[in-house]
């Protein structure tokens, strides 16, 4: 129950924030991770820079086995929350009406509970210790597997915001995903925000998603490569040979897988930089 109260408080908290405040990094601070690279000649390297800018601090830990990921509406973009939070492992940010901009984030604990246990606790915190409103919506199928949906009704300085917030239990994990609107925008973002609930998947590691066999070779091969690699030039050159079959061969794959499968490559060719940027 305390491991689960703690990674309660963090995450709500982190995503008010996260609906307010981000907007701010998203539009000033981050480019846009994916733009329309066939735009002019030089936006597909402005792509893959944005792309390497949210590897910063996406925390290695997301390669841990087992691997979730999900695919983002159209457009979102990954930014980096306001403040360094231990259980969110991604987050997007999409384009509202107002200041406060729809969200969406995965955050991930350990739990030596079940299900049924989990949302237990999770509706008594809510109602009686946050002093918000939680409501099990009812069984709830992602792609991972059988879960449960929750509505979250929460206070911001903009106004009420409404989150829905997907809970999959599977081997000692606990995977929170939680699409997060201004109440007044709900309708408008409703479809959007369970289509992504419900695209949530939990793979051993990043290859097995592939459904092509030649791509996932072709990758597997690029990897296994980095190994033999002796020099700096070698590692750069590679990295940009990476970066754009990621984005023109495994475009289907979604922005999410797109982030971290160059994260694992970043790290293989540079592991130099972990220490500094994890």
């Amino acid at each position: 129950m305390k491991r689960i109260k703690s990674f309660l408080y963090s995450t709500l908290s982190e995503i008010v924030n996260l609906c307010v405040k981000a907007s701010i990094i998203g539009d000033r601070k981050r480019p846009s991770i994916i733009e329309n690279f066939h735009a002019s000649p030089n936006s597909q390297f402005l792509t893959m820079w944005s792309i390497f800018l949210s590897l910063l601090w996406i925390p290695f830990f997301c390669f841990a086995d087992p691997i979730a990921y999900f695919t983002p509406p159209k457009d979102w973009n990954c930014i980096q929350p306001p403040t360094s939070d231990p259980y969110i492992r991604i987050a997007f940010l999409g384009k509202g009406q107002s200041d406060l901009r729809p969200s969406l984030n995965l955050a991930i604990e350990k739990t030596d509970v079940s299900l049924k246990e989990y949302l237990k606790s999770v509706k008594s915190i809510h109602e009686n210790e946050m002093k918000v409103s939680w409501r099990d919506l009812g069984p709830f199928t992602f792609i991972a597997g059988k879960g449960r949906l929750a509505e979250i009704i929460s206070p911001s300085p903009l106004g009420d915001v409404i989150m829905l917030q997907g809970i999959f239990i599977q081997e000692g994990y606990a995977y929170i995903l939680t699409g997060a609107v201004l109440k007044e925008e709900f309708p408008q973002w409703q479809k959007n925000l369970l289509d992504a609930l419900h695209s949530l998947v939990i793979v051993p590691n990043l290859f097995s998603a592939i459904r092509d066999s030649s791509l996932k070779k072709q990758l597997q091969e690029t990897f296994h490569s980095f190994d033999r690699m002796t020099n700096e030039e070698e590692r750069q050159k590679q990295w940009s040979v990476l970066q754009k079959m990621i984005l023109n061969d495994f475009s289907s794959m979604g922005l999410h897988w797109q982030i971290l499968v160059l994260k694992d490559g970043r790290q293989k060719l540079f592991p130099d930089e972990s220490k500094y940027i994890q």
